[in-house]
């Protein structure tokens, strides 16, 4: 039997990576919000300080995944997108042994979200013929 057929596939791999969200930003109030501006800075300056590594429990798979799909609001400039941000720290994340099963994952995830954005884009814009 194959690897696959045994469940040691990304499937096995997926659902052994634990995750820990990031603590939403809080302002003087107390009141909590998604991090942006200066806050984003810290937190991407903190995650690759420590490395962004896809078999990681808080800066792994799931933190991009969250990125890539906009579950997890994420922004240096108020204009950015999560995507944006994910696409970036995807780019830089260590290799690891992870990499076999989730990278390509987490590629076409990103890919395929761009192609979606893209063609939304199109159908809602107006025609100047």
């Amino acid at each position: 039997m194959t690897d696959k057929l045994k469940g040691n596939g990304w499937q096995a791999k997926m659902g052994s990576l634990s995750y820990s969200r990031p603590e939403p930003d809080k302002d003087k109030a107390g009141n909590a919000h998604d991090a942006s501006g200066l806050g984003a800075m810290t937190k991407l300056v903190e995650w690759m300080g420590s490395g962004v590594k896809l078999d990681s429990d808080s800066r792994g798979f799931w933190l991009l995944y969250e990125l890539l799909t906009g579950s997890l609001t994420i922004r240096i400039l108020m204009d950015d997108t999560p995507h944006a941000f994910g696409s970036l720290l995807l780019r830089l994340a260590g290799r690891s042994g992870a990499d076999s099963e989730l990278l390509p994952l987490l590629r076409l995830l990103e890919v395929c979200i761009i192609a979606y954005n893209t063609v939304h884009v199109l159908q809602n814009s107006t025609s100047v013929l």
